[in-house]
């Protein structure tokens, strides 16, 4: 460190170097003469921190290692990532050094002038910035500490010990975090060095009052006439530094864009000076947090001051997003610390000779329950900041929603344990709990519900299981056409059942040998049931599908994923990722099976049906069948269990060889198995069983009408091998082309000994065909009528 010894000292720094450094990491010396004059105290200081800067500067050399499978997303599919189990942890040297200026920021936390600051003022922002606690993941150059996710885990947990934590985190991480991932050059000089400094505090504006999406949003920006400013207009609700704030992060609506029913928006992120004309606010709150709605009245902002690119602003907010739900974990750590703390303060006071209270079993096992989940915080927050810090774009937007929503579960919980523990005194807000219990609540409401994240959470792990269990659901729903599979899971179903499953993960190979039967337990839960995964898919759908808002889509079946755009908050509808256009087999199956669908969604129509082979839209609600002509390559047809009449008629489908239409509601079977002929003349496998008309033995049907019935369809369709549960035999098809197929016209001219022309052979079987129909209706015996004709 250097130190002012004496004026002729500092009369030679001033002289032998002048200092420009850029936050590009730049630097340019210049030797230079200059008048051995009295400088000012100010410029003096100035050069100092700028040499003190470069001099300080040390190479931080981190290596990542390729991207890993995502952790929480596959173990909900039963795959465990066991490398995951060696707990991440920083070099001995780096942690020695981060120890030693993670214990100063903390003393300086403790000091009396800042632990009297009830806001973010500047002599506060100033100390912090004295100690480098400002731009944590910012360039050395620019007087930043340059720290991984880990490290700035850490100092944010020493600056979350002091009562204005929100507001630091969120002056770091939605602020200064932004200018120094997406501002340009002339912002990061403008604005990121004041920031860092103390000069300036930084506000994000983004929920507004009635908006529940993005969508929604009433706060918009319109590019003037001749493009060199836009114009703002709108209202953002609950600002954190609201008040205080020099430059206002706004996330506005700069495009609006109408297909059919639907709206999406595209916003953009400006940088505004709060002394800019059009600007008021309110104070809501005076909790240290200086919430504030703010108004933006005609709002004039240059072009220069957009952040990243226009109507590109989801994307910069949902990375920032995932950070700050990170980052609520160091805070509820630190909190959930003072909590554990002051409660064993109290009951060793409480405790004396006569009355031993920190030896009863209640007040251990709830000291320990807190102790497990403070434990259980710090593994899953360093867990998750190590995935980050040591593989490459790792995505971990699950595990830091994770994060968020158990931090913050688990310190209202802790809060409360204390709550019962300390008894009636902690109801005067001058108790040390009351502001804990306030902070604990906050974490639970503050920029984002828990219970939206809970939302996401589950939509975003189902649309990974859509993914991953496409496959399996298909092979569930057709045994028929994977034999070897059923029998696979034949097996493993017995050993379930038997409370044996397979357990070939090995996971207590990598914990402590105490551990080794909850390993088992864990892995045993989890083999135990494999289709469960299935059905807590299909229920989580159907769930949604009943409560949740419309959103003008047809929901579809495993072949369409469930998306989340996190950042529009919207539901929407999307194919796999596959190209139509490309010869993919796995676009060749389709299965709707159980979905509840009373038409064919328009997208599937579009992108999918020019190359399905096999569809099954069994157990639906279909009462018509006219999209089927989309399906020009259809072979297989399932639709079993839906709402067909005899009235309905399929359209031409000449390469369809198998069709299931068991139990639906078809009254009138012959003349729409004629009707059929027309439509499918290349049928091979052919099932109506269950339909009111068809004769069988489960509805009291005769032999004698079982065996007309089966004729009559093998008359009409000669290519037929299986009908309905039985095989074709060529003693049927004799007794068919005998019974059905002898035209009344030839038996005549046969008998006249004359040979039928070719136009009267036609009218013949034409004739013969419809008196089919007529004589299976009424029941009349063909023969007899023949013979009665001739």
């Amino acid at each position: 460190m250097w130190t002012r010894k004496s004026l002729k000292n500092r009369i030679y720094l001033k002289r032998i170097i002048s200092t420009d450094v850029s936050y590009f990491g730049t630097t340019h010396t210049t030797h230079q003469q200059v008048p051995a004059v009295k400088d000012t105290e100010d410029k003096y200081e100035k050069q100092l921190k700028d040499f003190q800067t470069i001099t300080n500067v040390t190479k931080k050399v981190r290596t990542k290692k390729p991207q890993k499978p995502l952790f929480v997303k596959n173990f909900l599919l039963g795959k465990f990532d066991t490398d995951l189990l060696t707990f991440p942890e920083l070099n001995k040297e780096d942690t020695k050094l981060l120890e030693q200026d993670v214990s100063l920021v903390r003393n300086l936390m403790k000091q009396n002038h800042m632990i009297d600051c009830t806001s973010m003022t500047r002599k506060f922002r100033q100390n912090l910035s004295d100690f480098k606690a400002l731009g944590l993941q910012a360039a050395q150059l620019m007087n930043g500490r340059e720290c991984n996710v880990t490290e700035t885990s850490v100092f944010l947990e020493a600056l979350s010990e002091h009562n204005l934590r929100n507001s630091i985190v969120n002056n770091e991480q939605l602020g200064i975090q932004t200018l120094n991932r997406f501002g340009n050059d002339q912002q990061k000089v403008k604005y990121l060095t004041k920031l860092m400094n103390g000069e300036m505090l930084s506000a994000t504006c983004i929920s507004e009052p009635h908006a529940v999406d993005f969508n929604s949003f009433l706060t918009k920006a319109k590019l003037s006439s001749d493009g060199k400013y836009w114009v703002l207009n709108g209202m953002k609700s609950a600002v954190v530094n609201g008040i205080s704030a020099n430059i206002l992060f706004v996330y506005a609506v700069s495009q609006v864009v109408k297909r059919d029913n639907l709206v999406e928006t595209a916003l953009t992120v400006f940088a505004i000076d709060k002394d800019v004309p059009g600007i008021s606010y309110r104070e809501v709150s005076n909790s240290g947090l200086e919430l504030a709605d703010i108004t933006f009245t005609d709002v004039q902002i240059p072009v220069e001051n957009v952040i990243g690119e226009v109507n590109k602003a989801q994307s910069i907010l949902s990375r920032i997003v995932t950070d700050l739900r990170l980052n609520v974990g160091p805070m509820a750590i630190s909190v959930s610390k003072k909590i554990l703390n002051n409660v064993i303060t109290d009951i060793r006071t409480k405790s004396d000779d006569k009355n031993l209270l920190h030896e009863t079993d209640a007040i251990r096992d709830s000291i320990a329950e807190m102790v497990v989940s403070l434990y259980a915080m710090e593994s899953m927050l360093y867990l998750t900041t190590g995935l980050t810090d040591n593989f490459k774009d790792q995505d971990i937007e699950v595990e830091s929603s994770i994060v968020k929503v158990f931090s913050s579960y688990s310190t209202l919980k802790l809060a409360t344990s204390a709550l019962e523990l300390s008894g009636i005194n902690c109801m005067s807000n001058s108790h040390w709990l009351h502001p804990l219990l306030q902070e604990a609540l906050r974490f639970k409401t503050l920029n984002e519900p828990d219970d939206s994240l809970k939302i996401i959470l589950a939509l975003l792990c189902l649309q990974h299981a859509g993914k991953e269990l496409n496959d399996l659901v298909n092979k569930i729903r057709n045994p028929l056409f994977h034999i070897h599979f059923g029998l696979r899971r034949a097996w493993t179903n017995r050993r379930n059942n038997e409370d044996n499953p397979k357990l070939d993960l090995e996971l207590g190979d990598y914990l402590h040998p105490s551990l080794e039967n909850s390993s088992k337990q864990l892995e045993h839960n989890n083999d135990e049931h494999p289709d469960v995964q299935v059905v807590e898919l299909k229920y989580l759908r159907d769930q949604y599908y009943e409560n949740e808002i419309d959103v003008g889509l047809d929901m579809t079946s495993i072949r369409t994923l469930i998306l989340l755009d996190k950042t529009l908050n919207q539901m929407m509808l999307f194919p796999q990722e596959h190209n139509v256009e490309d010869n993919d087999q796995s676009l060749q199956r389709l299965s709707l099976a159980h979905e509840r669908l009373h038409s064919m969604p328009k997208i599937l129509l579009e992108e999918v049906a020019p190359t399905v082979k096999i569809l099954d839209i069994s157990h639906n609600e279909f009462e018509k069948l006219d999209f089927l002509d989309q399906f020009h390559e259809l072979t297989t047809l399932i639709c079993d269990h839906n709402d067909i009449t005899s009235n309905q008629i399929l359209p031409f489908l000449p390469k369809l060889e198998l069709l299931w239409m068991n139990n639906c509601k078809i009254l009138d079977i012959y003349r729409w198995v004629y009707r059929l002929s027309s439509s499918c003349p290349n049928l091979k496998y052919l099932s109506l069983m269950g339909n009111p008309s068809i004769p069988f033995y489960t509805n009291g049907g005769s032999n004698l009408e079982q065996m007309r019935y089966r004729l009559f369809i093998l008359s009409l369709f000669p290519k037929l091998v299986h009908l309905d549960d039985k095989p074709v035999t060529e003693d049927e098809r004799k007794k068919s082309h005998k019974l059905y197929h002898k035209d009344i016209l030839e038996i005549i001219a046969t008998k006249a000994q004359q040979t039928m022309p070719d136009y009267m052979r036609r009218v013949s079987q034409r004739m013969s065909q419809q008196m089919s129909v007529m004589l299976s209706c009424v029941g009349t015996s063909n023969s007899e009528t023949k013979n009665f004709i001739v």
